[in-house]
C-alpha cells in the first residue's frame, strides 16, 4: 500500500531504500505501468529516513508493518502495487541482537497471521 502522514497526503515522488530493492522495483514498475512518471526523490538505506521522508511525502509500505505515524494513502489514482514476498535466509555468522529481535518479530508476525488466515477460513 502507499502510505503518508495522512490519508489526504499528496502522492508525489517516492522515498526508497537504494538498488537493488525489490520494494524500489514493485512501486516504480506499478507508477509507470499506471502512466504516471515519477523519479525517487530521496534514497536512504536507514528505515527512520524512509520513515520520515515517507511521512512528508508518501511511499509504499506493507500494511502488516506500517510505521507509527503513517497511514494508508486513499488517492483512487495511486497504482496498485502488487503482491511482494519475502524470505528469511540463515547465514553463517551470528545476527547482531538487534537483527536477531527483528528475526523473531518476522517469524512471529508471519505465525500470527498464518493461524488468523486458518482461523477464518481463507
Amino acid at each position: 500500500m502507499w502510505a503518508g502522514r495522512s490519508a489526504a497526503t499528496e502522492f508525489d515522488d517516492p522515498a526508497s531504500y537504494p538498488e537493488p530493492s525489490p520494494t524500489r522495483q514493485l512501486a516504480l514498475r506499478a507508477l509507470r505501468h499506471a502512466g504516471r512518471t515519477c523519479g525517487v526523490i530521496y534514497i536512504s538505506d536507514n528505515l527512520l529516513g524512509l520513515r520520515a521522508a515517507g511521512g512528508a511525502r508518501g511511499d509504499r509500505a506493507r500494511g502488516a508493518v506500517l510505521p507509527d505515524g503513517l497511514v494508508p494513502l486513499t488517492d483512487p489514482e495511486l497504482a496498485e502495487l502488487g503482491d511482494l514476498d519475502f524470505m528469511l535466509m540463515h547465514r553463517r555468522t551470528r545476527p547482531s541482537d538487534p537483527e536477531q529481535a527483528l528475526a523473531n518479530a518476522i517469524v512471529a508476525n508471519a505465525r500470527l497471521l498464518s493461524h488468523q488466515t486458518t482461523r477464518s477460513g481463507m
